[in-house]
């Protein structure tokens, strides 16, 4: 429990300097236009229709609007307090924060670095290097779909139309195979392996050196459209001497890109995150900032201990 006081005159308005910003649906509309985005411009809504394959968009709606209610709610306290919100983000209005605030909390979406079917066979060149492997890692990829669905390989030779079952065969055997090469490590020194929810980076990469599109896909969804997650650091200010955190499923990727950004401090996470959950948490921060005088860092930082600390007490 937080014991309150009250913040005085004399300390320094922490909420002044922070900012939040949200990249998501936060009503039916909106959600709404996002199913209707056949052009995939942006990626969450689809995500969650395919959790819930079999209902209805309004019941998926249904499904998702009491994360979004929870969320309002923290967004509406935020501003009770001073906290600059910024509902709709897209990449131009977070530079601009970026800009005026030292501390911004950035609720989005990260896709994920899951090489999707749509994106190779929408590439002319990819059924081409595909039949006449420029490097190893195509070559491991022929290897694999050849290992897991000898016809598709006729297939793709043949440059047939694909049905959506050689598609899914496609992805499930990208998601099963590494592409890429550990290196040969030195003597006496240890290299370890990429754990497996690194394997999609590591492929894109791999893949990107015959097709380089792959390589930079979009990633991080706006309002407005998905974005690269170089896009994304680029928007960082040099100068920028405060932090982000960004609350998006294994925002480490960021944090790791961020590093190009040495004096920006990134809270990151490398697992899936409940949006409803981390408005709860949100909330809390801002409660122990309001009481207890501390900035977004130091509150952010009890927050998750005191976290951390019920959760291993609960499952002791």
């Amino acid at each position: 429990m937080w014991r309150l006081r009250s913040r005085g005159a004399d300390r320094p308005d922490h909420f002044a300097a922070c900012a939040v910003a949200v990249a998501l649906p936060l009503d039916e509309a909106e959600f709404a236009e996002d199913v209707a985005d056949a052009g995939r411009r942006r990626d969450f809504v689809h995500c969650l229709l395919q959790q819930h394959a079999a209902l209805e968009p309004h019941a998926v709606w249904l499904a998702y609007e009491h994360h979004v209610r929870a969320l309002r709610q923290v967004l509406d306290f935020a501003a009770s307090l001073g906290v600059t919100v910024v509902r709709a983000a897209t990449l131009a209005s977070l530079g601009r924060l970026l800009a005026g605030h030292r501390t911004i909390t950035m609720f989005g979406h990260f896709r994920g670095w899951d090489l999707q079917a749509v994106e190779m066979m929408g590439e002319p060149s990819f059924a081409a290097l595909f039949r006449k492997p420029p490097d190893d890692a195509w070559a491991r990829l022929r290897v694999a779909v050849r290992g897991r669905d000898p016809t598709l390989v006729d297939r793709l030779d043949a440059d047939l139309p694909l049905s959506p079952a050689d598609l899914r065969s496609l992805c499930e055997t990208l998601a099963d195979t590494q592409l890429f090469e550990i290196c040969t490590p030195l003597p006496g020194v240890q290299v370890a392996p990429y754990p497996k929810p690194y394997w999609p980076w590591r492929n894109r990469l791999a893949l990107g050196r015959g097709l380089p599109r792959l390589a930079s896909p979009a990633v991080f969804e706006f309002r407005d459209r998905m974005e690269p997650l170089e896009s994304v650091v680029d928007a960082i200010p040099r100068a920028f001497r405060g932090a982000i955190d960004f609350i998006v499923c294994n925002s480490v990727f960021i944090a790791e890109a961020a590093r190009r950004r040495p004096e920006c401090r990134v809270i990151a996470n490398h697992e899936t995150q409940m949006l409803g959950r981390r408005a709860h948490i949100y909330m809390a921060v801002l409660i122990a900032m309001r009481d207890l005088g501390c900035d977004y860092l130091d509150a952010a930082t009890l927050v998750h201990a005191h976290w951390i600390q019920r959760e291993q007490e609960r499952h002791a």
